[in-house]
């Protein structure tokens, strides 16, 4: 569970990863909540998704992705 505040939703894909409520608003994490402990089975996915959200492998390939998009960037925009 997490709230868009700007850096955490961008990682928990919503209902895969977890679930992502807005910022500020308890109505919404409350009935979240409580979808949650209704249906137990709304918990499967993320528990296998997040243990590799979560690595140092996970990180180290988002930073790397994030490396080469910003040279592939670069290298068009200089190229134009």
């Amino acid at each position: 569970m997490t709230s868009r505040c700007g850096g955490p939703e961008d990682i928990v894909r919503e209902g895969v990863d977890g679930f992502v409520v807005d910022a500020n608003d308890a109505s919404a994490l409350a009935r979240r909540l409580q979808q949650l402990a209704a249906d137990r089975s709304l918990l499967v996915q993320p528990e296998r998704t997040v243990p590799h959200l979560l690595s140092v492998d996970a990180h180290v390939d988002a930073l790397i992705a994030l490396y080469r998009d910003a040279l592939t960037t670069v290298s068009a925009t200089n190229q134009a």
